[in-house]
Parts: C-alpha cells; sequence; structure tokens
C-alpha cells in the first residue's frame, strides 16, 4: 500500500459547487450586471488558482480587485452549502488506522482550508497541508506535493498516490512523478487525454478500487 495519500480539497474531500456558484453569481452581479454567466462560467472557477482564471474571465479589471470581493463574499455560504464527499471520513480513517499518512493539497488559500476542515470537523484527519500560498506555485505545480513529501519524509515518488477530481490534479501528480486516482464522484466529463492509475466513482469503493487497480 501506499505510504501517502495526498487529497486535493474541491470536489474531492468537501462538495463545494454551490459555494463556488452563489460566491461567483455576485461577483458578476458585481462588476458585470449586465452580463448572465452560464453555469460553465461558474463552475470553470472549481480547480484552477484564481490567479489563472479570473483574468481570463474579467480581463478588464484589476484581478486582485476581483479576487478579493470574491473572497469577501465566499465565507458566508460556506457553513449552509458545504459538506464533506460521502464516505471521505471513513477512507481517511482507515488510511491512518492501517498506518498510512494523509495531506491536502489545494489552491484554496491555508486559511479558507482550514476553515473548511474545520467546520466539517476533518481537522484531525490530516496530517500535513499545502495549501494557497504555502509554496512559491499553485497547482498544476508540484511543489505542493513536493512539501508534504518532505514534512512527511517520505522520498521515494512511488509510495505517494494522489487524489483529485479534475485535470489540474491530474497534472499535478504528472509533474510530481506519482500515482493518481481520478476521484470522479459527481459523474463530469474526463478527458479522454487524462489517464490516471485509478478511477473512483464512490468512496465506497476505494480500498477496493486501490487493491484491484481498476
Amino acid at each position: 500500500m501506499y505510504k501517502l495519500f495526498i487529497f486535493d480539497m474541491d470536489g474531492t474531500i468537501i462538495d463545494s459547487d454551490l459555494m463556488i456558484i452563489f460566491s461567483w453569481v455576485e461577483v458578476y452581479k458585481k462588476f458585470k450586471p449586465d452580463y448572465k454567466p452560464r453555469m460553465k462560467d461558474l463552475v470553470s472557477f472549481s480547480g484552477p488558482p484564481l490567479s489563472e482564471s479570473i483574468p481570463k474571465a474579467f480581463p478588464e479589471f484589476d484581478p486582485h480587485v476581483i479576487e478579493d470581493y470574491y473572497l469577501k463574499v465566499c465565507p458566508k455560504y460556506y457553513e449552509s452549502t458545504i459538506v464533506a464527499m460521502p464516505s471521505i471520513k471513513d477512507v481517511l480513517d482507515k488510511i491512518r488506522k492501517d498506518g498510512g499518512l494523509t495531506a491536502v493539497n489545494t489552491n484554496k488559500r491555508n486559511s479558507f482550508a482550514k476553515y473548511t476542515l474545520n467546520l466539517l470537523g476533518m481537522e484531525n484527519r490530516f496530517d500535513y497541508m499545502a495549501a494557497g500560498g504555502d509554496v512559491e506555485k499553485p497547482k498544476p505545480s508540484p511543489l505542493g506535493v513536493y512539501k508534504i513529501m518532505e514534512e512527511a519524509g517520505v522520498k521515494d515518488p512511488h509510495d505517494v498516490l494522489y487524489i483529485g477530481d479534475g485535470v489540474y490534479d491530474f497534472m499535478t501528480a504528472e509533474n510530481a512523478h506519482v500515482d493518481m486516482m481520478m476521484a470522479n464522484l459527481r459523474g463530469l466529463l474526463v478527458p479522454s487525454e487524462v489517464k490516471p492509475r485509478y478511477y473512483l466513482e464512490s468512496y465506497e469503493d476505494f480500498f477496493e478500487v486501490l487493491e484491484h487497480g481498476k
């Protein structure tokens, strides 16, 4: 079994789609009141770092102004919309019971990542974290993975499994030369060029997928 299991956050250990959608609806109302965003506009903010997605969506504005407003409005939606993915807590508990280490690698700011885990009672289920601002470059840079591996004392990439839900997570694992599990928990279309080591549709099947290499 792997020694270190690194999880993405949004879409992987938490379902934050509603928070992201509600928050960005407010941002569009503020800065582009005449524009009616489509769902693909809103969900496109889940995954890429804000430094990349904001300039694409709001090229005529100072990206720092947009980001500051987003970070101002999104906290009010956390308690009412964010939930843990079904069975994720059981998976984390079994990994640690079996001697494995768990970690979070997210582009979400460190303070928001910690707040999210505390909100869902998951703060003690992860041994390490590399969040936005903890490393020089966000995902898909492998720096977050490297930081976690160094802190965990895990040197061999073959001892690491990265679990994520999108292309950026796949790229992160590829760049770090570690195995990847695509946790497609929301039934989204996975691009054909994305070929993870494992493919997961429910955390109830996590250990079976690991054992049989599906």
